[in-house]
């Protein structure tokens, strides 16, 4: 992993933080125009790139590539899925949508139950 990438990461983790309390906490007007700061300095940091940081970005990508092929990310994605499959909170998710969208097409308020009671979901 290259610094660059990680620095892209640790910047978008933060900037999406810093945005949301923001505009949680703050004026939506004042939201705007740090949000525009930051994404003004990042536009101008991208005027410093030089040629080789291209390169060693491009021989990184080729060489991942090169090393995976279409049939190994088939096999390798298929089995996640598999083994995902095979967990009962997402199973059990799967057969109740297929159910629910069978014998009810209309998406109430059962749905919200189900997932936080019975399979045990929540958004944290």
């Amino acid at each position: 992993m290259s610094v660059a990438w990680l620095a892209q990461g640790i910047g978008g983790v933060t900037g999406c933080v810093l945005g949301g309390y923001i505009t949680e906490y703050g004026n939506p007007k004042t939201a705007y125009i740090i949000m525009s700061v930051m994404g003004l300095i990042i536009g101008m940091n991208g005027l410093f790139l030089t040629q080789e940081c291209e390169e060693a970005e491009d021989q990184e990508a080729q060489e991942a590539r090169e090393q995976n092929t279409f049939w190994v990310n088939l096999k390798k994605n298929l089995g996640q899925i598999y083994s995902a499959l095979q967990m009962p909170e997402i199973y059990l998710v799967l057969i109740f949508f297929i159910l629910n969208g069978l014998f009810s097409p209309s998406f109430g308020g059962f749905n919200y139950y189900f997932m936080m009671n019975v399979a045990h979901v929540t958004k944290f």
